[in-house]
This record gives C-alpha cells, sequence and structure tokens, in this order.
C-alpha cells in the first residue's frame, strides 16, 4: 500500500484487512520524509494458505476507503467477523499449526537512543482484530507508528512498533508511555481471555 501518510493509517489498514477475512502474517511500514508511506503486508486466509477469495480484495478496498475517506469505525464490524469466526472454529479440529498451551501476554517499551525511537515490543495469541486494537491504542494515546514488524508464527503475534509522537513539538514521557503499555496490557489480557487474528 503506497499513499500519503496520516496518523492512524496503519490500524486502518490493519481493520481493513481484517474485514476483508485475512490474517496478517507479516508487515514492513516505512514511513518517508517526503510524507509517503510503503507498507507492504504478507497475508493469509484465515487458516493459513495462499489467499483464494475472490472478494477480498473488493471488501478491503471499501473498507480502506470508508476508513480513509469517510472516517468510519471498522471495528463494530471487525468485532462481528471474529464471533463468527469463532462459531466455525467450534465445528472444526484444532489446527495442528497452533500452539498447544497459551503464551503469556508481554508489552515491553522502551528508548531506543541511537534510533532516537520509542520501541514497542508485543507478544500474545493471535486473534481477528488484535492488530487494529493495538495500532488504535497507539494512536488513541498521541503515537504515530514510524515502523512496524508484525510477525505471526503458529497463531502467536510477534509485534514490533517504531514509534513518535503526533504532535513533533512534544516528547514522549515516562507516564505517557507507562499509560500506554497498560492500555496495550490490558487488550492482549483480555483478547486472551475472550478468544475474539490479525
Amino acid at each position: 500500500v503506497v499513499t500519503w501518510d496520516r496518523a492512524g493509517l496503519f490500524y486502518r489498514l490493519a481493520g481493513a484487512f481484517a474485514l476483508a477475512g485475512l490474517n496478517i502474517l507479516s508487515s514492513k511500514a516505512i514511513s518517508r520524509s517526503d510524507h509517503i508511506t510503503i507498507d507492504t503486508f504478507y497475508v493469509s486466509e484465515p487458516q493459513g494458505g495462499v489467499v483464494e477469495n475472490p472478494n477480498a480484495r473488493k471488501v478491503f478496498s471499501k473498507a480502506v476507503n470508508d476508513a480513509l475517506m469517510l472516517n468510519k469505525d471498522l471495528y463494530p464490524e471487525i468485532l462481528a467477523q471474529a464471533r463468527r469466526h469463532e462459531k466455525r472454529q467450534l465445528f472444526s479440529l484444532t489446527s495442528d499449526n497452533q500452539l498447544k498451551a497459551a503464551i503469556p501476554p508481554r508489552v515491553d517499551v522502551y528508548h531506543e537512543l541511537s534510533l532516537q525511537r520509542t520501541i514497542l515490543e508485543i507478544q500474545a495469541s493471535d486473534k481477528i482484530g488484535l492488530l487494529y486494537l493495538i495500532a488504535h491504542a497507539i494512536y488513541q494515546h498521541g503515537f504515530d507508528i514510524a515502523f512496524a514488524r508484525i510477525a505471526t508464527e503458529r497463531s502467536v503475534a510477534m509485534d514490533t512498533f517504531y514509534i513518535e509522537k503526533i504532535n513533533q513539538e512534544t516528547s514522549a514521557d515516562t507516564n505517557n508511555l507507562l499509560t500506554l503499555r497498560e492500555t496495550l496490557n490490558q487488550i492482549i489480557e483480555e483478547q486472551t481471555r475472550t478468544g475474539t487474528s490479525e
């Protein structure tokens, strides 16, 4: 996806992929100095494998338009889709590709002085809409995602974000980052309890 960069772009794209019924296996998002962002996503069908759904691109395009041009909140539709996915899973065998035991969720926040960036590292069980919720929380706390590395393996999300303040005239203080970490911990713990993928 190549477009003009804007605050909150990443979470809107993540929501559009979720509505298209696609899992984000990995992603690299890079924002250039000329305000162009180049985001590369590797996606799969919900149960894995090459995307074969012929409607996925159309649904994704409409969701991106709704989110970017109409400022539509995609989360109610994402939540409804997650519930439908859970019902289908109740009638299917557990995938051999999934871990047999849940992993402990973890959120780490630290400053990388050499890059002059704040880095978020998140480990959690992968659920539909998880990436949307994480990226949206980052945006709501006044941060923008300058770079993202998303990795999902055996239903475990291991995501890294380089974030910076949306308002460049202010710096990220410790209280701000602690509040963000607390919010992200609540999100991944809630997702783990409810069982509602990226």
